[in-house]
């Protein structure tokens, strides 16, 4: 049997009876809900909904199933995912509109804390990759978030996590923290994160903007991408190309049917045009 050590062990009366097939990925999701509403829910047994692990607003992490067996929250992935659900209502939560994804509240900070120290468990004692995950085509490893694997946001040839399209889950500002996540648990197993390569240098006059980018060009286009797709460009312009930033390009990409590199060159900057970007 596989338990976090320092998780409140709440194991279900129903569920968890098949083996996994492997351990490739944690995925995290969002409740709309509060951890106890949702554990209650859960003993219903009516949906057959389960997860290996929920959090709370203060931190708390209560483990309903053995990470030996499969859960039943992410669809083609529970062969080879962990799941972990966070309350997004209850303590530490203020009052939204439930039938808005982008109003789904940030993970609190202890919250935040808390998927990074099950990270760091499920890589120390099942070998989960602590990298991120781009998207749900099969034979991924690391941490994932739900809506990769949901019809209209999953890539050609991804598994689908879920049969709910359109699905927001974790909703945008929680994507935006899964690097956080990532960072933390990197600490917490004492593992240092991989120096990326660095950057072919950038024709004088091309325009290019990427990754370690500065001034007030990535400024402009933080603030257009901020104020147009604030579905999942959620964050503070800074002048600074950043993940954050990189991450939106890379959603617009997609969406807009473009190869898909995290940087605004020609053809990215062409269509951001024919959306009024001006940059």
């Amino acid at each position: 049997m596989a338990r976090m050590p320092d998780a409140l062990w709440k194991p279900l009366p129903k569920g968890f009876g098949t083996p996994m097939a492997r351990h490739d990925l944690v995925i995290i999701h969002t409740m709309v809900g509060s951890l106890a509403g949702t554990d209650g829910y859960f003993r219903g047994g009516k949906t057959g909904a389960n997860s290996h692990f929920g959090t709370g607003g203060g931190g708390e992490i209560w483990q309903w199933g053995d990470t030996a067996k499969r859960s039943a929250a992410s669809g083609a992935a529970n062969p080879r995912s962990i799941s972990i659900e966070n309350a997004d209502m209850g303590p530490g939560f203020g009052t939204w509109n439930t039938k808005d994804g982008n109003a789904v509240p940030a993970l609190t900070a202890a919250q935040l804390e808390a998927n990074a120290r099950i990270c760091a468990w499920a890589h120390r004692e099942h070998g989960v990759p602590l990298e991120r995950v781009p998207d749900s085509k099969p034979g991924r490893r690391g941490i994932a978030y739900h809506r990769l694997g949901v019809p209209g946001y999953a890539v050609v040839g991804g598994e689908l996590w879920s049969s709910a399209r359109g699905k927001a889950c974790p909703a945008p500002r929680r994507i935006a923290q899964v690097d956080a996540v990532i960072a933390r648990a990197r600490q917490l197993v004492g593992v240092v994160a991989p120096t990326p390569a660095p950057a072919p240098p950038v024709p004088a006059g091309a325009g290019l903007l990427r990754r370690g980018a500065t001034g007030p060009a990535v400024l402009a286009l933080q603030q257009f991408m901020t104020r147009v797709f604030r579905s999942y460009c959620v964050y503070t312009p800074n002048g600074t190309f950043g993940p954050a930033t990189e991450a939106g390009v890379r959603e617009f990409q997609k969406r807009a049917g473009l190869a898909v590199d995290g940087a605004v060159g020609p053809a990215t900057r062409a269509k951001l045009r024919t959306f009024g970007f001006t940059g």
